[in-house]
């Protein structure tokens, strides 16, 4: 899909970083942008710093509403005829507790937005993608969907679902006009850190700061790869050189990708969490 003019792009939790960024940048490669959050004042944003060079369609829906979803395809697809790109990006990150306290309903959320969003996502636009004599369909999972890090049981589950949902609809579409593309980002500039669900003011804070600790890559240059990969049909995009490097660890030497992991959150991260699990196995 090298020529993007004219094409029809759903971009879900385009209110802010990487969906906001993918709907500038498809803009201005005369992508039509379709998109999807579940803040009206994030895509209210979005749209302003798009400005008036594009056609925009938009709705404020949750990625875990499966029948508004749906019905919001079949909208588009009337309203174009077609629908060429569908990109599954919404996510949220859990809160830092070792697997001992895991509070059940915020690893349900988590696996409810970024597992089943993306589920919900593919149900919806696929069929139509499968119209197109060439279609992209792209799923925005983790590195740490591939490797993982401690005190993040529920995120890391959930992206590496992601992951593995992605590879199946792979193996099922095969031959088809559809490229899969996954989305393997590091810690980004984003505003995932921000939107912890913490109650505590304090520990909200510190979650933020270590998370901006460890997020270097800018929102622009991960749209830029994803970009570059729906146009080159691409399996996969890593993007970050934390989420490149350990990857690579992940894949070659697991082992060190662990401990790497490991002794960088026992220094950065919520002490009292490894505290809790040390007296107890230890």
């Amino acid at each position: 899909m090298r020529d993007l003019s004219g094409k029809v792009a759903v971009i879900t939790g385009a209110g802010s970083g990487f969906g906001r960024a993918l709907a500038i940048g498809l803009a201005k490669q005369g992508v039509i942008p379709v998109l999807l959050d579940k803040s009206e004042i994030g895509i209210a944003e979005t749209i302003k710093l798009i400005g008036k060079q594009a056609d925009i369609m938009w709705q404020a829906i949750d990625v875990r509403d499966s029948g508004a979803l749906i019905d919001f395809a079949a909208a588009v697809q009337q309203k174009y005829g077609h629908i060429d790109i569908m990109i599954n990006n919404a996510g949220m990150i859990s809160r830092a507790e070792n697997f001992l306290e895991m509070d059940e309903a915020h690893s349900r959320l988590v696996f409810d937005v970024n597992y089943w969003g993306v589920n919900n996502g593919c149900r919806a636009f696929a069929p139509y993608l499968a119209k197109q004599p060439e279609a992209a369909l792209v799923n925005v999972a983790s590195s740490l969907g591939v490797f993982t890090c401690p005190l993040h049981t529920s995120y890391c589950a959930s992206k590496a679902a992601v992951v593995a949902y992605t590879e199946v609809l792979r193996q099922e579409l095969s031959g088809s006009r559809v490229a899969i593309t996954l989305v393997l980002p590091g810690a980004a500039k984003t505003n995932l850190g921000q939107n912890i669900l913490i109650d505590d003011a304090v520990k909200k804070r510190q979650a933020a700061e270590n998370f901006e600790r460890f997020a270097k890559t800018s929102p622009d240059k991960v749209a830029a790869k994803i970009i570059h990969g729906i146009k080159t049909k691409s399996r996969r995009v890593s993007t970050g050189l934390d989420g490149v490097g350990l990857i690579w660890f992940a894949k070659y030497f697991p082992a060190t990708a662990n401990k790497i992991m490991n002794f960088a959150y026992r220094r950065t991260g919520d002490a009292e969490q490894f505290i809790k699990l040390d007296k107890i196995f230890s």
